[in-house]
């Protein structure tokens, strides 16, 4: 650091644009230099949640640095005086807004509403993308006296023209509001709208009687009909979770029928709702063996279109349909009616050979996103090898099971490796009855050996060489943010008679070559994990940015076997707390301490781990880069901060 001192402020500044928050903070607060040269980008990356407990000080340093913003987290829990002090200055360089709860109560949210609406109207013609939390609206005018401010009422004026992206994450949107709602929603491009109760107007959701009235008068007027006019003229990216009406159908008409532009599509209904599988259909592929005149009884009306609805949309996630399932037919003529197809996500019956075929070879140069986690049947997991061989734009990829024999062998020829950022699979070690290249071997033992001992060290000894090489492969993926082991739904039981079979995370049995995966946030295990104090303390060490680290275990219950939680020391499971790490699931007994927080003796655990190996005659190769086990730990002895 003492050299880059001697460093111009303009390579400091190029350096800082590829580091995170936290490397630019690091480096500014050791080096005075960094701290002039990176001091606009770092303040250009914080939120204003992140100086809660600053004090007067941090809101002079704010209203200091206010030029350099650009983006701002405001929420009623921030200290009285900053918040308040936030809303008294123009930021010229505001481009994202989170807005927390914007109804007043007492005195304080009347003060809050203040200032959330002085940021909005001083930001009007910059804000390009506006996020809102929480957000109840009365459905009536309030009463003199009582503070009131619509965040919708107030983006629906024209000088908020440079608003692209509006997000709305739990809340209720009364029907005064609407008309303002529809007036932002013909400028945006990206609309979010997740647990939110709103109706659709009449005029949105016709009758048959209002709609055949409506042609006549256009017939003889040459007009156009008005209960197809475009909501949504510039829209691309749709994400409708568990939101408006409660009527699928309606959703589908009313709001995503009416972007032309569609791009992406995440499109979540609610859990009681009918989900309209040939009605989606049609209006995606036009064709006209799937349209469906609709039940009366809705009061929807459902033309018959000619062409493409979407003809734009490449990225397709319908979920939570439940029993409502894709066919293989159907799904197959879904990939076949798009050009340059970048996800398809959704449940279906089961995949065969064609339609995994056609997925891949049709859409190799631009699929983005496999979603195979929940198909019934088999074969998903050997076509997902093939796809991470021929597409090399994946960045996730999930199916339920894995083999690792099959990961290994098919290993060399990915071509998405250094792309890849989530990675769910339950990874299955075989059995040294399973392995080819094994079986002679296995046949001789059988016949010669009569102890059984020897036969299940030379089973663990595969098993141990298996797991080093899919932790080799594991560790080509130097992007990954998410790695998931898991099957599925942790939770369910249909993962039960595998949990034995999962990949162990234990350092002698390759962990220690993912030393370079920096990136993850997030790592789920199959099964009951015996991991140690070393683990724990490599993961703290290696993995930085770790925030969650879930699994499972199986537990019995007579006769019949469940998934429970997993069952962790109190130890290790408060030592990933205290480091910011969540533990989701853990359970331990109640008072338990027995946990041993001396400093491990690494000497020790080197030259028994040497010995183990040695031992176990592991091959030499399975080190990545000399990221083994021994090179690692040899290399740093820490202890970890408590």
């Amino acid at each position: 650091m003492a050299r880059s001192q001697d460093l111009p402020f303009e390579i400091i500044y190029l350096i800082g644009e590829y580091l995170d928050r936290r490397q630019l903070a690091t480096c500014a607060f050791v080096c005075k230099s960094w701290n002039t040269g990176t001091e606009e980008l770092l303040w250009s990356r914080i939120k204003a949640s992140d100086l809660r407990r600053g004090g007067q000080a941090t809101v002079d340093a704010f209203r200091t640095k206010g030029r350099w913003i650009r983006s701002l987290v405001y929420d009623e829990s921030q200290e009285s005086v900053q918040r308040f002090a936030l809303g008294e200055r123009r930021y010229p360089r505001l481009r994202f807004l989170t807005i927390h709860k914007a109804l007043a109560v007492d005195s304080l949210d009347r003060e809050y509403i203040k200032s959330c609406k002085d940021i909005v109207q001083k930001n009007r013609g910059r804000l390009e993308s506006l996020t809102l939390r929480d957000l109840i609206l009365p459905d009536t005018k309030p009463s003199s006296g009582n503070a009131h401010w619509s965040p919708l009422m107030s983006l629906a004026h024209p000088t908020h023209a440079a608003l692209r992206t509006l997000r709305i994450i739990g809340g209720t949107l009364p029907s005064r509001h609407m008309p303002s709602f529809w007036q932002i929603c013909e400028r945006l491009e990206v609309l979010e709208l997740t647990n939110v109760d709103f109706e659709l107007s009449r005029a949105m959701v016709p009758t048959y009687r209002s709609l055949a009235k409506n042609q006549y008068l256009n017939s003889l007027s040459g007009k156009r009909d008005q209960d197809r006019a475009v909501r949504f003229p510039k829209l691309r990216e749709l994400r409708l979770v568990e939101s408006g009406p409660r009527n699928s159908v309606a959703q589908l008409e009313g709001i995503i029928r009416r972007c032309p532009e569609l791009r992406t599509l995440e499109w979540c209904v609610r859990s009681y709702s009918f989900f309209p599988i040939r009605r989606f259909i049609h209006l995606f592929t036009a064709d006209p063996n799937y349209y469906w005149p609709g039940d009366p009884s809705h009061s929807i009306s459902l033309t018959q279109c000619t062409s493409k609805t979407w003809p734009h949309l490449t990225s397709i996630s319908v979920l939570n349909h439940y029993g409502y399932l894709f066919t293989v037919e159907e799904y197959q003529l879904l990939i076949s009616s798009v050009q340059g197809l970048r996800n398809m996500h959704m449940r279906m019956t089961g995949l065969i050979d064609m339609t995994a075929k056609t997925l891949i070879t049709r859409h190799s140069h631009t699929l983005r996103e496999i979603h195979w986690r929940h198909v019934a049947g088999t074969g998903a997991s050997t076509w997902l090898l093939i796809a991470l061989s021929l597409c090399p734009m994946l960045t996730k990829v999930e199916c339920m099971l894995m083999n690792a024999q099959e990961l290994i062998v098919s290993a060399p020829t990915w071509v998405c490796t250094t792309r890849l950022k989530e990675f769910r699979a339950c990874i299955i070690v075989n059995d040294l009855a399973e392995l080819s290249s094994r079986d002679a071997q296995v046949a001789g033992l059988k016949g010669r050996i009569d102890e059984e001992d020897e036969l299940k060290a030379l089973a663990e000894q595969v098993k141990t060489e298996q797991c080093w090489a899919v932790y080799a492969q594991l560790a080509k993926m130097r992007a990954l943010q998410i790695l998931d082991m898991t099957s599925s739904d942790a939770s369910t039981g249909v993962t039960n008679w595998y949990h034995n079979r999962a990949m162990p995370l234990s350092l002698s049995s390759g962990l220690c070559q993912l030393s370079d995966m920096t990136e993850l946030k997030y790592v789920g295990f199959q099964g009951h994990q015996n991991m140690t104090r070393l683990e724990i303390d490599w993961m703290i060490k290696h993995w930085t940015r770790l925030e969650t680290l879930e699994g499972g275990k199986m537990t019995t219950n007579g006769s019949r076997f469940m998934n429970g939680a997993n069952y962790w020391d109190a130890g290790l499971a408060r030592m990933l707390n205290r480091h910011g790490i969540k533990t989701p699931g853990s359970q331990y007994p109640a008072h338990y301490d027995a946990f041993d927080w001396t400093v491990p003796d690494w000497e020790q655990i080197i030259e028994v781990a040497r010995k183990e190996r040695d031992m176990m005659g592991a091959p030499d190769d399975y080190g990545q880069d000399g990221s083994d086990l021994y090179t690692l730990l040899s290399e740093d002895i820490f202890s970890c901060e408590l």
